[in-house]
């Protein structure tokens, strides 16, 4: 056999040889580079096919040449107008005392509180009759004055500088110790995930040498995947899977850990079997999915560290905590994986090692407020468990009436499957209602704020303490919504949503600019 290999290599040798002496020394170097540039084409090709298809690469990148021929600018200018006039009359409808420059003088302190309180009272009337989606979780005043005094306190305390500051550093301890794992805290809204990529990156890279991960998300430049071919897509580059318990849109517990008798693919498995991490996106859940078994409802899927496979998870006191925004807790199964989430920057001046990771300047106030939060007699375990079951129980009556209301909500269907605190439903195909102006009929009739969706098109509302008590009240007023001819709301989220919904991706961007430049905007500007 070692014979037949080398006499078959000498041959091919042979060949090479015999064929590249009839070469000049110019065709040689052509020849070698057009071989490196197809296989940098073969190697782009293969990407491209991998992660958004090769019909959508090349719309993509025709895109921009079509956005500039004249009719097709006309029409997204005339859009993108009508989109800005709908919510500047929405953003703007309560400015109070507008300052566009820094003053000449200062204002007086009594009369900036004066203004502030005023602010404090118009941001606390859209929400405190609990008609909204998300955003304020308890809604107490009296938890919410005694949390923001602590808040409060602390607000310029710097916890990067730990020596000067040992009572923030124990408070933000404190958080991380009372989950029974490894933990860091987080203070940057998306920071928990973007923390738990990077330290799948890093491990993936010191461990397996992996240069160029294949699964994640869009910020780090790694693929997404789809959950019902979980097992053919990973390779020698996957260095993690990403669950949700729940996920946002749609309140999905995914299968982590199936349970029967539901009989989804376990995601658990294959990076237990493979030797992967498995990151459990449970931002949203964190405070309801491991007290619903306690509060009588137990979660469809195992999804903790009692699951082989997981690997990190990710939880937000400011959520159902309850505690003030900017707290987050990112969980390791180990300190040695912890250890690849940490960002060394030996040679710059001033410091040897810094933070953790990606934001660098560590604000000391969510700590606090979550480490209050947790501290608290009522929202101690138990207390938890009962909010828990007002939560779900709410959450799982209006899932319930959604299908189950015939005829009045009969054109109505659930979007996905409302496992723990959010309900998503649309329009039943065929049925002729558009959701999105279900939606603003509901606004008008009810003060409802509620969430869109697309793709498919849908409504969401994440069901907090506040909503958990009109939860009749949304029923009822769903179903006057959906008597009351939806189809009269055209504009608002209706008009927005539906012109983003049939339009491409690159279209949707641009509208999408609208929205975030009308932020950061008042009247007189327009920047």
């Amino acid at each position: 056999m070692t014979s037949l290999v080398a006499t078959l290599d000498d041959a091919v040798r042979a060949v090479v040889v015999r064929r590249l002496r009839r070469l000049d020394q110019w065709s040689v170097i052509k020849l070698v580079l057009g071989l490196l540039g197809a296989a940098r084409a073969y190697r782009r090709l293969r990407q491209i096919m991998r992660t958004t298809g090769l019909r959508r690469w090349a719309f993509t990148t025709a895109m921009p040449l079509l956005k500039q021929l004249p009719p097709v600018r006309k029409e997204l200018e005339e859009g993108q107008a009508k989109v800005r006039a709908d919510l500047e009359g929405v953003l703007f409808r309560d400015l109070t005392a507008p300052r566009l420059e820094l003053p000449a003088k200062g204002t007086p302190q009594a009369e900036l509180l004066q203004l502030m309180e005023k602010r404090h009272e118009l941001d606390r009337k859209y929400w405190e009759d609990g008609t909204i989606t998300g955003a304020v979780y308890h809604g107490e005043r009296e938890h919410m004055d005694f949390v923001g005094k602590v808040y409060g306190q602390f607000a310029f305390f710097n916890p990067l500088h730990a020596s000067l500051h040992p009572a923030t550093r124990q408070m933000d301890a404190e958080v991380v110790a009372m989950v029974p794992w490894p933990g860091w805290l987080v203070r940057r809204l998306y920071d928990r995930r973007d923390r738990a990529m990077k330290t799948y990156r890093d491990w993936g890279s010191a461990t397996r040498g992996v240069r160029e991960p294949n699964i994640a998300g869009h910020y780090f430049g790694i693929e997404a995947v789809d959950v019902a071919h979980v097992r053919s897509l990973i390779d020698s580059n996957t260095v993690a899977l990403v669950g949700s318990a729940p996920q946002f849109a749609t309140g999905t517990i995914d299968p982590i850990e199936a349970r029967p008798p539901n009989l989804a693919p376990a995601v658990a498995r294959p990076p237990s079997a493979r030797g992967i991490g498995l990151h459990v996106d449970c931002c949203l859940g964190g405070f309801v999915v491991p007290f619903m078994a306690a509060a009588g409802s137990p979660p469809p899927h195992g999804f903790d560290f009692t699951v082989r496979g997981v690997t990190t998870i990710s939880c937000d006191p400011h959520k159902y905590g309850f505690a003030p925004k900017g707290a987050s807790v990112l969980m390791f199964r180990s300190k040695e994986l912890r250890h690849h989430m940490y960002t060394f920057a030996t040679e710059r001046h001033l410091r040897h090692a810094d933070d953790a990771g990606l934001a660098a300047r560590r604000r000391g106030r969510g700590d606090l407020g979550g480490d209050d939060a947790l501290r608290r007699g009522w929202v101690r375990e138990a207390g938890y468990v009962e909010s828990t079951a007002q939560i779900v129980g709410a959450t799982r009556r209006i899932a319930e009436a959604i299908p189950t209301a015939i005829p009045t909500i009969g054109g109505l269907e659930l979007v996905g499957r409302a496992d723990a605190c959010v309900v998503a439903f649309g329009a039943k195909q065929g049925s002729g209602l558009n959701c999105y102006s279900v939606a603003d009929c509901l606004k008008e009739i009810g003060g409802w704020e509620l969430a869109t969706l697309q793709n498919p098109a849908a409504v969401h509302l994440a069901v907090t303490l506040p909503t958990a008590k009109n939860a009749t009240r949304f029923v009822d007023e769903l179903r006057a919504a959906v008597r009351s001819e939806p189809e009269k709301y055209k504009g608002g989220s209706a008009g927005l949503y539906g012109m983003a919904s049939s339009l491409p991706t690159s279209f949707i961007e641009e509208t999408a600019k609208v929205y975030l430049d009308t932020m950061t905007a008042c009247p007189e500007s327009h920047k």
